[in-house]
């Protein structure tokens, strides 16, 4: 009866297959790399600068990385003290060096105003936004951290002004998200 039970307890035991004698095993290797996060750090402000709402003509304002340019009845309003010139929004990117990454920015912008009395402007549009990476100026939104682990882009869009428009400030913020691709 002992000898039974040793030879129960000794099958229990046993590792599984321990009695095939057609047995095999693998093993696989983890690993990862942990590289820079990319960054993305705002240089300039996107802005349209000074301008004059025609009295019967709606207007844009279109601002890229090669300039502004005035369509209806949209004028460029600077020759007083402390106007500076329309520009594009700036922003500097870290990362890992020799990387590519993308820049997503809203759709619109919808930005909104004070007029100089207090009240309350109509809402303006900021339409298609558009991205140029210093490293690819012609891929758009696509960009590649240079070997010194920096790039940067500027952002530019379409701001669209209605006839009549009464003097009033307008600020809005925006987000711009950089990943790598």
């Amino acid at each position: 009866m002992r000898m039974r039970h040793l030879l129960l307890a000794a099958t229990l035991l046993a590792p599984p297959g321990a009695a095939s004698a057609s047995t095999n095993s693998a093993s696989g290797l983890a690993s990862a790399t942990v590289i820079q996060p990319i960054t993305a750090r705002q240089t300039a402000d996107l802005d349209f600068g000074m301008l004059a709402s025609g009295q019967a003509t709606a207007g844009t304002v279109a601002l890229a990385a090669n300039g502004a340019s005035y369509g209806g009845g949209a004028v460029q309003i600077c020759g007083l003290a402390g106007c500076l010139a329309p520009h594009t929004a700036g922003f500097a990117v870290t990362g890992e060096a020799g990387h590519a990454y993308v820049v997503a920015t809203p759709a619109q912008l919808a930005i909104s105003g004070i007029t100089e009395d207090g009240g309350a402007a109509p809402v303006l549009m900021v339409e298609n936004l558009s991205v140029a990476t210093a490293s690819r100026p012609g891929a758009g939104a696509f960009g590649q951290i240079g070997d010194d682990g920096s790039d940067s882009f500027t952002v530019g869009g379409t701001l669209s002004l209605p006839a009549t428009l009464q003097p009033a400030r307008y600020h809005a913020s925006f987000a711009v998200i950089v990943s790598y691709n």
